[in-house]
């Protein structure tokens, strides 16, 4: 009984060895890929690449002025990135650990607001792009401020926050990218229709001035002749003779009138 025991629990122990033996390297894995390297000395960049897809094509959008400004600075402690707020934009209070999508948003915003005039502003190229290079390590401030050309047929993008360099991080390392690409997403202006000014709206007389259907053509009635020329002449002759013998029977009665009364 007591060897089958000490069977069992060698077993057991063997077992929990193996176990052991192959969590251990993915926890190691695991937590050097949390880790950051120490900064390199190598040049940094940041390529802001404006554009649209139209079923699965790029097209590029030229034109857009495109400005950054670094906020924070950037340093590698005890193998975590740590970003600090530069002196003039303490006041914006907020921390960039664990930052989520929803926190990213609102600091962008917030530091917007406190940027009187970006560092750094190019305008966007044929292929879309404006490239700034030279850069701090930090975290920039990315914001669109002004349209020209292309640039006009689309909606500003939210300024937003990205790190140069950016942490490259997988499940087994972690490692800086100098060159960062971003992409902002736009979309097309809506077509504003603007509503009727009441000096459009038609007055009480504009009917009158109206297109309407036109009327059906008038039809003489078969009891209705044209006077033409020729008849005309007759119909003058015998209203003057008319009128003359109306004034000859006047004329003979008034003297009938006065023989009785002589």
């Amino acid at each position: 009984m007591k060897r089958l025991k000490s069977v069992i629990l060698s077993i057991l122990s063997v077992v929990t060895s193996i176990i052991i033996t192959i969590l251990l390297p993915s926890d190691a894995a695991a937590e050097k890929g949390n880790q950051v390297p120490d900064l390199d000395e190598l040049p940094k960049s940041l390529t802001v690449y404006f554009y649209v897809q139209n079923n699965g094509v790029d097209i590029a959008i030229e034109g857009a002025s495109i400005g950054i400004t670094r906020v924070a600075g950037l340093e590698v402690r005890n193998k975590s990135a740590e970003y600090t707020l530069l002196d003039t934009y303490k006041d914006a209070d907020i921390d960039f650990t664990g930052m989520d999508v929803e926190k990213s948003i609102k600091a962008a915003k917030t530091l917007s607001s406190m940027i009187k005039e970006h560092s750094l502003v190019t305008i966007t190229d044929y292929h879309g792009k404006s490239v700034f290079s030279g850069l701090k390590p930090g975290m920039y401030l990315v914001e669109e401020l002004d349209a020209h050309g292309d640039a006009e047929k689309y909606e500003f993008f939210d300024p937003y926050i990205i790190s140069v360099p950016f942490a490259d991080a997988t499940e087994t390392v972690c490692k800086w990218k100098n060159d960062v690409l971003s992409e902002p997403k736009t979309i097309v202006k809506k077509k504003q229709i603007s509503e009727p000014s009441e000096s459009s709206e038609p007055s009480e007389l504009s009917h009158f001035f109206e297109s309407s259907e036109p009327s059906e053509p008038y039809e003489s009635s078969d009891d209705r002749k044209i006077i033409t020329g020729e008849n005309s002449v007759w119909f003058v002759i015998i209203r003057i003779w008319l009128f003359s013998l109306i004034l000859a029977l006047v004329t003979v009665v008034k003297r009938k009138s006065r023989e009785k009364n002589d």
